[in-house]
């Protein structure tokens, strides 16, 4: 079987003629997927830099080992991931762009690639994403191009969203935001649009390190356990004085993550102290 124009993952199997459908074995092979989970990478710099930032790389190589598997995991999507499931959401140089501004750039981009980002695509698939730091306004603008074009975006995990109070994301789709507490680079500023948010407080990450670790592949663990967490509201004395908090809710996390703020809500212990590193 053979297309009558060039296989768009051509440069990826190059031992295959770009006009063969399925390694031309339709009843042994099958391509129903195309590509699904797309991943938005944000700024990086091949420099001195981008260890600080977390990020010195573009593409599949600013993702950190078995990140993708992690994320098919996750999304119970196990569709064939090449380089064309990643793009490139940076900026020239951090801070020349607002998060609108960045979300107009992903929308253009979307616009420009659709042909390309839905290629071997069959009706009723659906698409996931996964974007980081600035990639997250970046993305949202191209969830919400292929949105308006009848694309179904399943679900969106925004990674350390870098100005997130400066654009919305698209609310068709199940969106989660998740970051690590005191990260430096974007603050948590939480993204309009999203179904559940997240503050995961990590007592193991310094300066250098709480921003790029998101790019982890175990952070799906977390992005899981945000999914299913739950909080409580508690009345009772705290130092001496009648207090009122928010605590999570055990057993509501399989993975063991401690939330220091879900929702834009800060968490205390279940006794109401603060939660505190050991």
């Amino acid at each position: 079987m053979r297309w009558l124009s060039v296989d768009p993952l051509a440069k990826d199997y190059l031992s295959i003629s770009p006009y063969t459908f399925v390694a031309n074995m339709p009843i042994r092979a099958v391509d129903p997927d195309g590509r699904k989970i797309l991943f938005v990478n944000g700024h990086y710099q091949d420099n001195i830099i981008g260890p600080i930032m977390g990020s010195s790389n573009a593409g599949q190589g600013c993702w950190g080992k078995g990140f993708a598997n992690a994320a098919q995991g996750f999304f119970k999507d196990y569709s064939t991931i090449t380089n064309g499931n990643f793009i490139d959401g940076s900026s020239t140089f951090a801070g020349d762009m607002s998060g609108q501004e960045r979300y107009d750039a992903g929308f253009a981009y979307a616009q420009a690639n659709l042909q390309v980002m839905t290629a071997d695509m069959v009706e009723g698939e659906t698409i996931k994403m996964v974007t980081h730091s600035e990639g997250a306004a970046y993305g949202a603008g191209i969830a919400q191009y292929l949105i308006n074009q009848g694309y179904k975006v399943e679900t969106i995990v925004h990674l350390s969203a870098d100005e997130g109070d400066e654009f919305t994301t698209p609310t068709q789709p199940d969106t989660y935001q998740l970051g690590y507490k005191g990260d430096w680079v974007t603050g948590n500023n939480e993204i309009s649009g999203v179904d559940k948010s997240g503050i995961v407080k990590r007592c193991d990450l310094g300066p250098m390190t709480v921003h790029g670790t998101t790019k982890s592949a175990s952070v799906f663990k977390e992005v899981q356990d945000l999914v299913t967490v739950r909080t409580e509201q508690s009345t009772g004395i705290v130092n001496g004085q009648t207090s009122t908090w928010t605590f999570q809710t055990p057993g509501t996390t399989k993975n063991g993550t401690t939330f220091s703020k879900v929702d834009g809500v800060n968490l205390n212990n279940y006794n109401g102290t603060l939660l505190k590193c050991k």
